[in-house]
């Protein structure tokens, strides 16, 4: 079988997949993807996989199961249905224009239909005691690029293991306050998380951003 369940480790609807699994499906340059599998001895696995290094199988955790398997079919197929695929072309664009050596499109500048704070976030943050008026400013405001101080990104579990409870890692580089090009984390130490949907208190909190390589994770995975 190409594809394996594995034991929850705190990656709740995370999976993995090996490197260059996809690659005859023109999947080479991303590092994760959204999926629905299906199979009759798979059920539906739904949720996000991650490239990851050392593996021979697709690995799932039992929280991406969301239907059991057949009773009436026993046939070993299954199929994978990637829905999205990351980093997308709004999470390149996203990279150039916080990178001082680079820049984003005209057009990703330019447009009109950039996808605003919801209604949701803007609650979230009036209930953990920001002033409506602030966030309402700041919806408006940021529909601007050159205003824009938040990103909808697709969150995945740690391949390596090694990266410190309660922190993240956030790839890219971003300019520092003497104006170097430093990678996000050194630039950025906190940043504000949210799941989506968010309905719960501890959906949302403060974060560190890890900028430099953990003491416990090898230089080949920091790389």
């Amino acid at each position: 079988s190409k594809i394996e369940w594995i034991t929850e480790e705190g990656h709740e609807g995370c999976g993995f997949y090996p490197e260059g699994f996809f690659d005859a499906w023109g999947r080479k340059s991303y590092d994760a993807m959204q999926v629905r599998i299906i199979g009759p001895k798979i059920g539906l696995a739904k949720g996000m996989i991650l490239r990851k290094r050392g593996i021979t199988r697709i690995q799932l955790p039992e929280s991406m199961r969301k239907a059991p398997v057949s009773t009436t079919c026993n046939e070993s197929w299954a199929a994978v249905v990637i829905k999205n695929v990351y980093p997308s072309a709004e999470n390149n664009q996203m990279g150039r224009f916080l990178d001082p050596e680079w820049d984003a499109t005209k057009s990703w500048r330019d447009k009109d239909d950039r996808k605003p704070l919801s209604k949701m976030y803007q609650r979230m943050l009036i209930g953990y005691g920001v002033k409506e008026s602030d966030v309402d400013w700041y919806a408006k405001r940021s529909r601007n690029p050159n205003k824009l101080r938040h990103a909808h990104l697709r969150g995945c579990t740690d391949p390596t293991g090694k990266l410190p409870e309660n922190k993240v890692f956030i790839t890219g580089y971003a300019s520092s306050s003497d104006n170097r090009r430093e990678l996000f984390g050194k630039v950025h130490k906190k940043v504000y998380l949210s799941r989506s949907p968010c309905l719960e208190p501890g959906d949302a909190k403060m974060v560190s951003v890890v900028g430099s390589k953990p003491k416990v994770m090898s230089t080949d995975d920091w790389n």
